[in-house]
């Protein structure tokens, strides 16, 4: 996975760039009212509140099984 912001090479399941420290989550959540929104919305599209980068939603893992 590509870092947006530095574009450094990270494994598919970071949450964070290892370069920068960038978050590499998907969609953003709005703190308003908890819809998920692309990265690149300005404005919720559930709400129409603003958002922030402040509140990224990292992509969802499977969880491991126990051994």
């Amino acid at each position: 996975m590509k870092c947006p912001n530095c574009q450094a090479e990270n494994r598919e399941k970071a949450k964070f760039c290892k370069e920068c420290g960038q978050s590499l989550a998907k969609e953003l959540l709005c703190t308003h009212c908890g819809e998920r929104n692309p990265l690149t919305s300005k404005f919720c599209d559930g709400c129409g509140q603003p958002l922030t980068e402040q509140a990224p939603v990292a992509k969802k893992t499977k969880p491991k099984k126990p051994s």
